[in-house]
């Protein structure tokens, strides 16, 4: 009886202090409304040129969201040249997320959002098996921060070429 009414205190009392910060996909206010998304946190803004050269590596996406945007789809055609221009090199499209939500969560989303921008490689003909899918949720952030700048800069999918 002790040990039943330790362990619901416990339980209680970890619920009640935790920052409950989870994200599920029915629990979302505006989810799929791109809430937190500002024209201002852009590729162009935000842009990590890296080993493809002069084309940005990666594209990024408003709140629990896993669409392109127009910009992002510009982004991926600059890919996709380079990727034509180097067809024997294999990519790995890294998904990432923002540190809200809860790690299952996340996963799935930074895997939603890697599959959004490979199947977008694909439809511009780059052959599927150069193409590795990763999610790193919200364990591999971009930049350090609790705030929108650092939340927008870490909602992305990134394109590795692996040489």
């Amino acid at each position: 009886m002790k040990i039943k009414f330790l362990a619901a205190s416990l339980l209680a009392l970890t619920i009640a202090s935790c920052k409950c910060n989870t994200t599920d996909e029915t629990s979302v206010n505006g989810a799929g409304q791109g809430e937190g998304y500002d024209a201002s946190m852009s590729a162009a803004n935000l842009s990590s040129k890296g080993p493809m050269g002069d084309v940005t590596d990666r594209v990024f996406y408003p709140f629990d969201r896993y669409d392109l945007t127009a910009e992002s789809k510009a982004t991926l055609d600059a890919q996709v040249q380079w990727l034509q221009d180097n067809p024997s090199v294999p990519v790995v499209v890294d998904g990432n997320c923002d540190e809200r939500g809860t790690r299952e969560y996340n996963l799935g989303l930074g895997a939603r959002r890697a599959n959004a921008a490979k199947e977008y490689l694909i439809s511009k003909g780059i052959n599927a098996g150069r193409i590795t899918v990763t999610s790193h949720g919200k364990d591999n952030p971009s930049v350090p921060g609790s705030n929108e700048e650092a939340w927008a800069k870490n909602r992305n999918a990134i394109t590795i070429p692996q040489k």
